[in-house]
């Protein structure tokens, strides 16, 4: 009965002493496990539910600083200056001006036919002297508006102007390099036919009741023409058809006593046939009193009467 008494105490304390065991080892383990814990607490935290892991410990770096750039130090503008390249330089050959050139060239000219050189620049100026065909003269000066004349200068030294169309071997080109010669005041009864308004041939004319032939003369002069005469010559036949005025200008249809100072008037010149395709010469002259009395001027030229112009649309 001991025995099974003693054998009844000794489970009991066999089973204390494992128990004491247990908790023992389990005390070991877990000091163990909290140490482990201590250890890796800053790399990793274990998740609730989840295994413990413990990992190294990583080296913490620093945290990078932003990097200040240096503040660009301000430094004087550099301006590119232009290398001088040397380039040889052409020198221009020294040329004759146009008026020394053409001067040079061409200081006289030649007379082509028998010209009056006159006073001034128009035929209503006294003539100096007859020029004779080959006769050289010098160039002496010219005029802006009176394009159609030279001044030339004679063998003897006289001056006098001539008319362009009769001075040869000349350009053109030459009169505004010469000096400019102002040429004097036109006579008082100056004036002149105006070459560029059609003359017309008046199939009737009441003032002579027959043909005529009409065109425009312009008085230049300063003072009023009163009395005009026109000898119309016929080339191809001789015929020769005179129209005086004593007191008063010929025309076809008004009566002029006068041509006044700047004025242009149609005259008219008696012909008793139709004078078209006909080669024919006027002998003007133009005074300032009646019955040709006062300053008189003459003038003569030659024309080719022309049909007027037809009109581009015929009349229906």
């Amino acid at each position: 009965m001991n025995r099974a008494e003693h054998g009844h105490n000794r489970r009991p304390r066999r089973g204390v002493r494992r128990a004491r065991l247990g908790l023992r080892l389990f005390g070991v383990l877990l000091t163990m496990g909290l140490a482990g814990c201590a250890r890796a607490g800053a790399t990793a935290t274990p998740t609730r539910g989840a295994p413990t892991v413990s990992m190294p410990a990583r080296a913490t770096q620093p945290t990078p600083r932003p990097f200040a750039e240096p503040s660009p130090t301000p430094t004087a503008a550099v301006t590119p200056t232009a290398t001088a390249v040397s380039t040889p330089t052409r020198t221009p050959t020294a040329r004759p001006t146009p008026r020394e050139h053409l001067v040079d060239l061409v200081p006289t000219a030649s007379i082509g036919g028998h010209l009056y050189c006159r006073t001034g620049p128009g035929i209503y100026y006294p003539a100096v002297r007859v020029l004779q065909p080959g006769e050289q003269v010098e160039l002496a000066g010219a005029n802006k508006i009176f394009y159609d004349w030279w001044y030339v200068r004679l063998e003897d030294g006289t001056t006098c102007w001539a008319h362009r169309k009769w001075v040869y071997d000349v350009t053109d080109d030459l009169a505004p390099y010469l000096p400019q010669v102002t040429p004097p005041p036109p006579p008082p009864a100056a004036f002149k036919p105006i070459r560029h308004q059609w003359p017309l041939m008046v199939p009737f004319c009441p003032a002579f009741f027959s043909p005529a032939l009409q065109f425009q003369v312009k008085n230049l002069g300063p003072e009023p023409i009163r009395s005009f005469e026109i000898i119309l010559t016929v080339l191809d036949t001789g015929a020769v058809y005179p129209t005086r005025v004593a007191e008063g200008i010929p025309t076809c249809g008004k009566v002029r006593t006068q041509i006044p100072p700047g004025e242009t008037v149609a005259v008219a010149a008696f012909t008793r046939q139709d004078l078209t395709d006909k080669q024919v010469r006027l002998d003007l002259r133009g005074c300032t009193q009646p019955r040709f009395q006062g300053a008189c001027v003459a003038y003569s030229l030659t024309w080719t009467i022309e049909p007027p112009p037809r009109p581009a649309f015929p009349w229906p």
